[in-house]
């Protein structure tokens, strides 16, 4: 009798351990996973009324009607770097959006992504006035809009008819392209 009333007190024993356990186990979790609640150690900037978050994968986040944006650079980082390409939203909205590479594709793939809501489809192609690197791509010319990223030893920006040229080296056509989002949505 006593041996059995040790051991049905040893198993309430066991049982009260890993009811509790698994009650700290979910509170933890709980409070470890929240996703409802932002984290208070984000880096925010406000700009012309929107604001700039970096998120955890280094990227600023920014919404715009609703609209979600990201780009590597904040508007703050790059405000003063030259950049004379004036054009708009107006001027992509329902129309393919062609993209002539040399070899970096980080500065195509940030502005595709960022202007996939108001294009019809992006594709690559060859510019008619360049040597393609790709001979079975459609050649385009600057009747179409076409943004050409050039690796260069300077950094520049510049429109002919409906091409953008943005030339530089990689980071600096990173540079130009969240430029050209930042023209694109009005902010700079």
């Amino acid at each position: 009798e006593k041996t059995e009333k040790k051991e049905n007190r040893n198993k309430v024993i066991i049982a009260l351990i890993f009811i509790g356990i698994m009650i700290i186990s979910t509170i933890s979790f709980v409070f470890v996973f929240r996703t409802n609640e932002e984290p208070s150690n984000l880096e925010k900037i406000n700009y012309n009324g929107l604001e700039f978050t970096k998120n955890s994968l280094g990227f600023w986040q920014f919404q715009i009607q609703e609209n979600s944006f990201s780009t590597y650079y904040n508007p703050l980082l790059i405000e003063n770097v030259s950049f004379d390409v004036k054009t708009s939203v107006n001027d992509l909205s329902n129309k393919p959006l062609y993209y002539v590479l040399e070899n970096s594709t980080l500065a195509a793939s940030e502005i595709i992504n960022n202007f996939g809501i108001f294009i019809q489809r992006h594709q690559e192609v060859c510019l008619s006035e360049l040597e393609c690197r790709d001979k079975d791509l459609p050649i385009k010319d600057c009747s179409n809009n076409i943004i050409i990223i050039k690796e260069t030893e300077q950094i520049k920006a510049y429109k002919e008819g409906n091409c953008v040229f943005l030339e530089g080296s990689e980071q600096d056509q990173l540079i130009l392209a969240d430029k050209l989002i930042f023209r694109v949505l009005g902010i700079q």
